[in-house]
């Protein structure tokens, strides 16, 4: 998984973060196949503090990505959360999660989606 470490200085195992502003990059390998992920992340999201904004799926390297973008308020503060789920084995399925403030959309969505489209099992 490629992720800019001039901007998400802090690596934490599966975790990277920068500084100012503060965003978020999780990568997670969950045991499930990449259909049964797409079948529960079709469901509507039953969380009160998440509106769905945008959902889709699209093809990079060679392997299906699905992802779920919404808003959501985390202690009185409306944050940005991408949700990539990123085919890799039969059996396997990496999701990869961004969490970022309104004003930082520009300069850091395309990160996330980059650290998404190159993710992979090594």
């Amino acid at each position: 998984m490629e992720v800019d470490s001039q901007l998400y200085s802090t690596r934490q195992g599966n975790f990277y973060i920068s500084e100012k502003p503060q965003v978020m990059i999780m990568a997670m390998l969950i045991l499930q196949s990449y259909e049964k992920a797409k079948e529960k992340l079709s469901e509507d999201v039953k969380k009160k503090n998440v509106v769905i904004k945008d959902f889709g799926e699209f093809e990079a390297n060679g392997k299906k990505i699905l992802f779920k973008k919404g808003e959501m308020k985390e202690k009185g503060q409306n944050m940005l959360v991408e949700l990539y789920a990123v085919e890799s084995t039969k059996e396997n399925t990496i999701f990869i999660t961004g969490v970022y403030l309104p004003k930082d959309k520009l300069r850091f969505a395309n990160t996330i989606k980059k650290a998404a489209s190159t993710a992979k099992l090594e």
